[in-house]
Protein backbone atom coordinates (compact mmCIF):
# COMPACT_ATOMS: atom_id res chain seq x y z
CA UNK A 1 0.00 0.00 0.00
CA UNK A 2 2.83 2.38 0.86
CA UNK A 3 4.40 1.88 -2.57
CA UNK A 4 1.05 2.43 -4.25
CA UNK A 5 0.47 5.62 -2.28
CA UNK A 6 3.96 6.85 -3.16
CA UNK A 7 3.33 6.22 -6.85
CA UNK A 8 0.00 8.06 -6.66
CA UNK A 9 1.66 11.07 -5.08
CA UNK A 10 4.40 11.10 -7.71
CA UNK A 11 1.78 11.00 -10.51
CA UNK A 12 0.03 13.90 -8.80
CA UNK A 13 3.28 15.87 -8.67
CA UNK A 14 3.98 15.27 -12.35
CA UNK A 15 0.43 16.32 -13.25
CA UNK A 16 1.02 19.33 -10.98
CA UNK A 17 4.00 20.41 -13.05
CA UNK A 18 2.26 19.85 -16.39
CA UNK A 19 -0.79 21.85 -15.37
CA UNK A 20 1.30 24.66 -13.89
CA UNK A 21 3.23 25.14 -17.13
CA UNK A 22 0.01 24.90 -19.12
CA UNK A 23 -1.24 27.87 -17.12
CA UNK A 24 1.78 29.91 -18.20
CA UNK A 25 1.30 29.02 -21.86
CA UNK A 26 -2.35 28.42 -22.48
CA UNK A 27 -4.47 30.03 -20.15
CA UNK A 28 -5.06 29.06 -20.77
CA UNK A 29 -4.12 28.74 -20.14
CA UNK A 30 -1.76 32.75 -16.15
CA UNK A 31 1.51 41.75 -9.47
CA UNK A 32 5.08 41.87 -10.22
CA UNK A 33 6.39 44.75 -8.11
CA UNK A 34 10.06 44.67 -9.12
CA UNK A 35 11.52 46.80 -11.89
CA UNK A 36 12.52 45.43 -15.28
CA UNK A 37 15.93 43.77 -15.62
CA UNK A 38 17.65 46.97 -16.68
CA UNK A 39 16.75 50.43 -17.81
CA UNK A 40 16.66 50.91 -21.54
CA UNK A 41 16.57 47.18 -22.42
CA UNK A 42 14.34 46.28 -25.34
CA UNK A 43 13.06 43.10 -23.71
CA UNK A 44 12.54 39.63 -25.08
CA UNK A 45 11.71 38.69 -28.66
CA UNK A 46 7.95 38.95 -29.22
CA UNK A 47 5.65 38.04 -32.13
CA UNK A 48 5.15 40.58 -34.89
CA UNK A 49 2.50 43.09 -33.86
CA UNK A 50 2.54 42.27 -30.13
CA UNK A 51 3.99 45.57 -28.97
CA UNK A 52 2.07 47.61 -31.56
CA UNK A 53 -1.23 46.04 -30.46
CA UNK A 54 -0.61 47.16 -26.89
CA UNK A 55 -2.15 46.18 -23.59
CA UNK A 56 -5.88 45.30 -23.63
CA UNK A 57 -7.97 47.90 -21.83
CA UNK A 58 -9.86 45.42 -19.62
CA UNK A 59 -9.15 43.56 -16.39
CA UNK A 60 -7.69 40.12 -17.18
CA UNK A 61 -5.74 37.46 -15.31
CA UNK A 62 -4.18 36.10 -18.50
CA UNK A 63 -3.60 37.25 -22.07
CA UNK A 64 -2.47 35.40 -25.19
CA UNK A 65 -1.42 36.89 -28.53
CA UNK A 66 -0.49 34.71 -31.52
CA UNK A 67 0.39 35.79 -35.06
CA UNK A 68 1.33 33.51 -37.93
CA UNK A 69 3.20 34.20 -41.16
CA UNK A 70 0.26 32.80 -43.15
CA UNK A 71 -3.14 31.13 -42.67
CA UNK A 72 -3.24 28.21 -40.22
CA UNK A 73 -5.97 25.58 -40.03
CA UNK A 74 -8.03 25.89 -36.83
CA UNK A 75 -10.54 23.21 -35.77
CA UNK A 76 -13.42 25.13 -34.19
CA UNK A 77 -13.61 22.39 -31.57
CA UNK A 78 -10.28 23.66 -30.23
CA UNK A 79 -12.13 26.71 -28.94
CA UNK A 80 -15.71 25.53 -28.49
CA UNK A 81 -16.63 21.86 -27.93
CA UNK A 82 -20.08 22.54 -29.41
CA UNK A 83 -18.73 23.78 -32.75
CA UNK A 84 -17.71 21.66 -35.73
CA UNK A 85 -15.72 22.35 -38.86
CA UNK A 86 -12.38 23.99 -39.58
CA UNK A 87 -11.36 27.42 -40.81
CA UNK A 88 -8.12 29.28 -41.40
CA UNK A 89 -6.83 31.87 -38.95
CA UNK A 90 -3.89 34.30 -39.20
CA UNK A 91 -3.89 35.77 -35.67
CA UNK A 92 -5.42 35.11 -32.24
CA UNK A 93 -5.93 37.24 -29.15
CA UNK A 94 -7.43 35.77 -25.98
CA UNK A 95 -8.32 37.27 -22.60
CA UNK A 96 -8.98 35.21 -19.47
CA UNK A 97 -10.65 36.39 -16.30
CA UNK A 98 -11.46 32.91 -14.98
CA UNK A 99 -10.32 29.79 -16.91
CA UNK A 100 -13.55 27.98 -16.15
CA UNK A 101 -16.06 30.79 -16.39
CA UNK A 102 -15.04 33.98 -18.16
CA UNK A 103 -12.79 34.16 -21.20
CA UNK A 104 -13.00 35.72 -24.64
CA UNK A 105 -11.05 35.54 -27.88
CA UNK A 106 -10.74 37.32 -31.21
CA UNK A 107 -9.63 35.46 -34.32
CA UNK A 108 -8.34 37.25 -37.39
CA UNK A 109 -9.59 34.98 -40.14
CA UNK A 110 -8.31 34.43 -43.66
CA UNK A 111 -11.04 36.65 -45.13
CA UNK A 112 -14.45 37.98 -44.10
CA UNK A 113 -16.45 34.98 -45.40
CA UNK A 114 -14.46 32.71 -43.08
CA UNK A 115 -15.44 34.82 -40.07
CA UNK A 116 -19.08 34.71 -41.11
CA UNK A 117 -18.95 30.94 -41.54
CA UNK A 118 -17.45 30.54 -38.06
CA UNK A 119 -20.20 32.65 -36.51
CA UNK A 120 -22.86 30.69 -38.37
CA UNK A 121 -21.42 27.25 -37.60
CA UNK A 122 -20.81 27.84 -33.90
CA UNK A 123 -23.16 28.21 -30.99
CA UNK A 124 -24.47 31.56 -29.75
CA UNK A 125 -21.10 32.30 -28.17
CA UNK A 126 -19.68 33.14 -31.64
CA UNK A 127 -20.07 36.39 -33.57
CA UNK A 128 -18.29 38.10 -36.45
CA UNK A 129 -17.36 41.57 -37.63
CA UNK A 130 -15.54 42.04 -40.90
CA UNK A 131 -12.55 39.72 -40.97
CA UNK A 132 -12.75 38.81 -37.30
CA UNK A 133 -14.59 36.04 -35.44
CA UNK A 134 -15.26 36.46 -31.72
CA UNK A 135 -15.88 33.89 -28.99
CA UNK A 136 -17.01 34.38 -25.39
CA UNK A 137 -17.38 31.64 -22.79
CA UNK A 138 -20.56 33.25 -21.46
CA UNK A 139 -22.31 36.57 -21.73
CA UNK A 140 -21.43 38.80 -18.81
CA UNK A 141 -20.47 42.35 -17.98
CA UNK A 142 -16.83 41.32 -18.24
CA UNK A 143 -17.22 39.58 -21.64
CA UNK A 144 -18.95 42.68 -23.02
CA UNK A 145 -16.01 44.79 -21.82
CA UNK A 146 -13.57 42.28 -23.32
CA UNK A 147 -15.25 42.42 -26.73
CA UNK A 148 -15.19 46.21 -26.64
CA UNK A 149 -11.51 46.18 -25.66
CA UNK A 150 -10.39 44.60 -28.93
CA UNK A 151 -10.94 47.85 -30.78
CA UNK A 152 -10.70 50.19 -27.82
CA UNK A 153 -7.82 52.54 -27.18
CA UNK A 154 -4.73 50.62 -26.11
CA UNK A 155 -1.57 51.89 -24.51
CA UNK A 156 1.95 50.43 -24.66
CA UNK A 157 2.56 47.66 -22.13
CA UNK A 158 5.37 49.65 -20.54
CA UNK A 159 2.84 52.37 -19.65
CA UNK A 160 -0.40 50.45 -19.07
CA UNK A 161 1.08 47.36 -17.40
CA UNK A 162 4.66 48.03 -16.25
CA UNK A 163 4.74 44.90 -14.06
CA UNK A 164 3.79 42.71 -17.02
CA UNK A 165 6.27 44.53 -19.23
CA UNK A 166 8.99 43.81 -16.66
CA UNK A 167 8.19 40.09 -16.89
CA UNK A 168 8.17 40.19 -20.71
CA UNK A 169 11.66 41.67 -20.66
CA UNK A 170 12.92 38.52 -18.93
CA UNK A 171 12.22 36.48 -22.07
CA UNK A 172 15.25 35.79 -24.30
CA UNK A 173 16.02 38.17 -27.14
CA UNK A 174 17.69 35.42 -29.17
CA UNK A 175 15.25 32.46 -29.00
CA UNK A 176 15.84 29.17 -30.86
CA UNK A 177 13.25 30.11 -33.50
CA UNK A 178 11.03 33.12 -34.26
CA UNK A 179 8.22 33.66 -31.72
CA UNK A 180 4.65 33.11 -32.88
CA UNK A 181 2.85 33.54 -29.54
CA UNK A 182 3.34 35.43 -26.28
CA UNK A 183 1.37 36.57 -23.29
CA UNK A 184 1.23 36.73 -19.53
CA UNK A 185 -0.60 35.41 -16.50
CA UNK A 186 -1.20 37.38 -13.33
CA UNK A 187 -1.76 35.71 -9.92
CA UNK A 188 -0.41 32.50 -11.46
CA UNK A 189 -1.06 30.38 -8.36
CA UNK A 190 -4.76 31.31 -8.27
CA UNK A 191 -5.21 30.79 -12.02
CA UNK A 192 -3.43 27.44 -11.72
CA UNK A 193 -5.82 26.19 -9.04
CA UNK A 194 -8.87 27.13 -11.11
CA UNK A 195 -7.43 25.66 -14.30
CA UNK A 196 -6.76 22.40 -12.47
CA UNK A 197 -10.39 22.23 -11.41
CA UNK A 198 -11.52 22.85 -14.99
CA UNK A 199 -9.16 20.13 -16.28
CA UNK A 200 -10.24 17.77 -13.47
CA UNK A 201 -6.60 17.09 -12.56
CA UNK A 202 -6.00 15.52 -9.14
CA UNK A 203 -2.97 17.54 -8.07
CA UNK A 204 -3.64 19.22 -4.71
CA UNK A 205 -1.36 22.01 -3.59
CA UNK A 206 -0.38 23.44 -6.97
CA UNK A 207 -1.54 26.90 -5.97
CA UNK A 208 0.28 26.65 -2.66
CA UNK A 209 3.46 25.66 -4.46
CA UNK A 210 3.43 28.64 -6.81
CA UNK A 211 2.40 30.92 -3.96
CA UNK A 212 5.40 29.68 -1.98
CA UNK A 213 7.68 31.10 -4.65
CA UNK A 214 5.70 34.38 -4.52
CA UNK A 215 5.78 34.73 -8.29
CA UNK A 216 4.37 37.88 -9.81
CA UNK A 217 3.06 37.92 -13.38
CA UNK A 218 4.57 35.20 -15.54
CA UNK A 219 5.38 36.07 -19.16
CA UNK A 220 5.63 33.39 -21.81
CA UNK A 221 6.46 33.00 -25.48
CA UNK A 222 6.23 30.10 -27.93
CA UNK A 223 8.77 29.66 -30.71
CA UNK A 224 8.85 27.77 -34.01
CA UNK A 225 5.94 27.24 -36.37
CA UNK A 226 2.56 25.73 -35.59
CA UNK A 227 1.50 24.28 -38.94
CA UNK A 228 -2.06 23.87 -37.69
CA UNK A 229 -3.80 24.31 -34.37
CA UNK A 230 -4.60 21.01 -32.62
CA UNK A 231 -8.15 20.14 -31.56
CA UNK A 232 -6.96 20.34 -27.96
CA UNK A 233 -4.92 23.52 -27.54
CA UNK A 234 -3.11 21.94 -24.60
CA UNK A 235 -1.29 19.84 -27.23
CA UNK A 236 0.15 22.90 -29.00
CA UNK A 237 3.60 22.43 -27.45
CA UNK A 238 3.72 18.78 -28.50
CA UNK A 239 4.12 19.76 -32.15
CA UNK A 240 7.59 19.12 -33.64
CA UNK A 241 9.77 22.21 -33.79
CA UNK A 242 7.75 24.17 -31.19
CA UNK A 243 9.20 25.21 -27.84
CA UNK A 244 8.32 27.73 -25.14
CA UNK A 245 9.86 29.77 -22.34
CA UNK A 246 8.03 31.19 -19.33
CA UNK A 247 9.66 33.64 -16.95
CA UNK A 248 8.74 35.51 -13.80
CA UNK A 249 10.31 37.05 -10.74
CA UNK A 250 10.00 35.94 -7.14
CA UNK A 251 9.42 38.59 -4.51
CA UNK A 252 12.14 36.96 -2.39
CA UNK A 253 15.81 38.02 -2.50
CA UNK A 254 17.95 35.93 -4.83
CA UNK A 255 19.48 33.59 -2.24
CA UNK A 256 16.10 32.79 -0.70
CA UNK A 257 14.47 32.31 -4.09
CA UNK A 258 17.25 29.94 -5.15
CA UNK A 259 16.72 27.80 -2.04
CA UNK A 260 12.97 27.65 -2.59
CA UNK A 261 13.36 26.76 -6.28
CA UNK A 262 15.72 23.92 -5.32
CA UNK A 263 13.22 22.59 -2.78
CA UNK A 264 10.39 23.01 -5.30
CA UNK A 265 12.30 21.04 -7.94
CA UNK A 266 13.21 18.28 -5.53
CA UNK A 267 9.60 17.90 -4.41
CA UNK A 268 8.59 17.42 -8.06
CA UNK A 269 11.26 14.79 -8.56
CA UNK A 270 13.14 16.86 -11.12
CA UNK A 271 16.61 15.54 -11.98
CA UNK A 272 19.70 17.70 -12.19
CA UNK A 273 21.09 18.32 -15.69
CA UNK A 274 23.90 20.46 -17.10
CA UNK A 275 23.28 22.65 -20.16
CA UNK A 276 26.21 24.59 -21.58
CA UNK A 277 27.99 24.30 -18.25
CA UNK A 278 25.00 25.58 -16.24
CA UNK A 279 22.99 23.50 -13.76
CA UNK A 280 19.25 23.17 -14.35
CA UNK A 281 16.40 20.82 -13.40
CA UNK A 282 14.52 18.53 -15.79
CA UNK A 283 11.42 16.33 -15.74
CA UNK A 284 9.44 14.35 -18.31
CA UNK A 285 5.75 15.26 -18.30
CA UNK A 286 2.73 13.21 -19.42
CA UNK A 287 2.37 13.10 -23.18
CA UNK A 288 6.12 13.21 -23.77
CA UNK A 289 6.76 16.89 -23.02
CA UNK A 290 10.03 17.85 -21.35
CA UNK A 291 10.09 20.66 -18.76
CA UNK A 292 13.26 22.46 -17.60
CA UNK A 293 13.61 24.82 -14.64
CA UNK A 294 16.38 27.27 -13.84
CA UNK A 295 16.71 30.29 -11.57
CA UNK A 296 19.01 33.29 -11.75
CA UNK A 297 18.65 34.96 -8.38
CA UNK A 298 15.00 35.93 -8.13
CA UNK A 299 14.35 35.41 -11.85
CA UNK A 300 12.78 32.00 -12.52
CA UNK A 301 12.65 30.37 -15.96
CA UNK A 302 10.76 27.39 -17.37
CA UNK A 303 11.40 25.89 -20.82
CA UNK A 304 9.30 23.20 -22.47
CA UNK A 305 9.08 21.27 -25.73
CA UNK A 306 8.01 17.91 -27.10
CA UNK A 307 11.59 16.62 -26.88
CA UNK A 308 14.49 17.05 -24.45
CA UNK A 309 16.53 18.58 -27.29
CA UNK A 310 13.82 21.16 -27.99
CA UNK A 311 13.52 22.17 -24.34
CA UNK A 312 17.29 22.39 -23.98
CA UNK A 313 17.52 24.60 -27.07
CA UNK A 314 15.01 27.01 -25.52
CA UNK A 315 16.86 27.03 -22.19
CA UNK A 316 20.17 27.61 -24.00
CA UNK A 317 18.75 30.87 -25.32
CA UNK A 318 18.09 31.95 -21.73
CA UNK A 319 21.54 30.85 -20.53
CA UNK A 320 23.32 32.62 -23.39
CA UNK A 321 21.54 35.88 -22.73
CA UNK A 322 22.09 35.79 -18.98
CA UNK A 323 25.78 35.07 -19.57
CA UNK A 324 26.00 38.29 -21.57
CA UNK A 325 24.82 40.19 -18.52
Amino acid sequence: MAGSEGARRRRARVAWAAAAFAVFIAAALLALSQCPRGAGESGGALPAGFEETGAPNVAANAYLYAAFDGPRDMPLRAVDADSDGEEQVVAIQALVLDPGDDYAARFTMAGGPAAERVAAAGAGAWSSDGGHAYFVRRESEWSAAALAAWDGGRAPFAEAAPAVWGALQLLPEGPPAPPFAAGFARDSWDVAERLLRVARVDAPGVGDGLALLRMGPVAFAAYGDADRLPEDLRDALLQPGVSAVAAGRSAYPGAVAQTLVSAFASALGMEEVVIDGEAARSIALPGGMRLLLKAYGSDIYFAAAATPEGAESAMRAVIAERAEG
